[in-house]
């Protein structure tokens, strides 16, 4: 099922992209449309790298912009230098992006899913103008950074 189907409403959990044994994601509500804001800026592909429980990870993410701040789009991770060990895999993310410039992110749905992997939420910034998105990954208390490519 295409991940642009799911409505926003209807996400209640972040799941974790981390490898086995990564905590539980805490749950997630919706912002109010008075929060949301055009999503163009984030809109575009944007590589880079994230940390969690499998070390350095290779990060692409492809971004579309919807209506009122929605964000949907695609997370693919793969081996970065100095981890090859990382297996690679995809899955569909949807979120929003508010007027004070956050970026929240969630994994909806796999596309391919590596052994016991599950899916991580973003929570970033544009910085560098806009050239850079950097944040968190809130279900591994690690980081990640991705430019616009």
């Amino acid at each position: 099922m295409n991940a642009r189907r799911y409505s926003l409403l209807s996400l209640s959990v972040i799941a974790s992209a981390c490898a086995p044994g990564s905590r539980v994601p805490p749950q997630t509500s919706p912002q109010t449309p008075a929060a949301q804001a055009d999503a163009t800026p984030v809109a575009g592909r944007w590589t880079g790298t994230y940390t969690c429980a499998q070390g350095l990870t290779g990060l692409t993410l492809t971004l579309e912009a919807g209506v009122m701040g929605q964000v949907s789009g695609r997370f693919d991770f793969h081996p970065a230098p100095g981890n090859m060990s990382v297996p690679s895999g995809s899955y569909y993310m949807m979120g929003w992006y508010s007027r004070d410039g956050t970026l929240a992110l969630v994994g909806v749905e796999w596309i391919q899913q590596p052994g016991n992997y599950l899916m991580v939420g973003l929570m970033g910034r544009l910085t560098d103008g806009g050239r850079r998105l950097e944040g968190t990954v809130p279900e591994c208390s690690a980081a990640f950074s991705v430019r616009r490519t």
